[in-house]
């Protein structure tokens, strides 16, 4: 009878870490812009928040100041860590003196992502914090980095093709790689215009000028669009067709 109980409290203990590890890792690989919540939500917050905030990111700084760069590592969302390797880490921060730091300003961006902006010797540097209250999770990004996506998406049409190569999306831009190519043997092509769309049908359009491909010319260019924490969902890219006098325009899932 004891083995048995003895079992079953082994198995009860597995189950319980196991929930723990798996609700971890659900949370962790979700989408982004549904842990971040509602950026409407942003602005006041409470002394608990603010006290939890601090809380996470001295522990944070903490492991840096000591050497346990893998353990300030594994704070990190997941988005930041497929976006840069450990290594790729180890050398960003080098440079950067944590013993010097002192914290400027909490700011709550969204209503469960905060900016922590720092200062060492007067090198300012902002950093993001993702925190659920309800779940007690955290995941520190060191910079405004919201999420880094491989695409490869193509399109010809009339002789050109696009394709969208990645995107990388900050706080307060987002930014398109985009490989163009004109397969026309005696016809220029001229790009007037490229505009990224939200899930809410907003528009927001690049500050790149007009550009220009000779016959079987290939260009990557790299479009960046001004914004505020969005998500956009597809790409347009309009092309000025001379000899008819128009301009047409196609549209990209990113």
């Amino acid at each position: 009878m004891k083995k048995i109980v003895k079992i079953l409290l082994t198995l009860i203990i597995i189950g319980i870490f196991l929930n723990i590890t798996l609700s971890r890792y659900v949370e962790e690989k979700s989408d982004v812009s549904r842990r971040i919540g509602d950026k409407l939500n942003g602005g006041t917050m409470s002394t608990s928040e603010y006290a939890k905030i601090l809380e996470v990111y001295e522990e944070y700084t903490d492991n840096l100041k000591s050497g346990d760069y893998e353990k300030a590592y594994s704070f990190l969302s997941y988005e930041y860590k497929q976006y840069k390797t450990y290594e790729d880490f180890l050398k960003e921060i080098k440079d950067f003196n944590y013993e010097n730091i002192k914290i400027e300003e909490i700011i709550k961006r969204t209503e469960k992502m905060y900016s922590v902006i720092i200062d060492e010797d007067d090198i300012k540097k902002e950093n993001l914090i993702i925190y659920n209250s309800e779940t007690l999770k955290c995941f520190i990004v060191p910079e405004p980095f919201l999420e880094y996506n491989v695409l490869n998406k193509n399109l010809k049409k009339k002789n050109v093709e696009y394709e969208v190569i990645d995107t990388t999306n900050y706080i307060d831009k987002f930014v398109v790689n985009i490989k163009i190519t004109n397969l026309s043997k005696k016809d220029s092509v001229c790009i007037s215009k490229f505009e990224i769309i939200n899930d809410d049908g907003k528009n927001i359009s690049s500050n790149l000028e007009k550009l220009n491909l000779e016959p079987l010319e290939e260009k990557i260019v790299t479009v960046t669009f001004n914004t505020y924490i969005e998500f956009p969902n597809q790409i347009r890219i309009s092309r000025l067709i001379e000899k008819k006098n128009l301009t047409e325009s196609y549209l990209l899932d990113i």
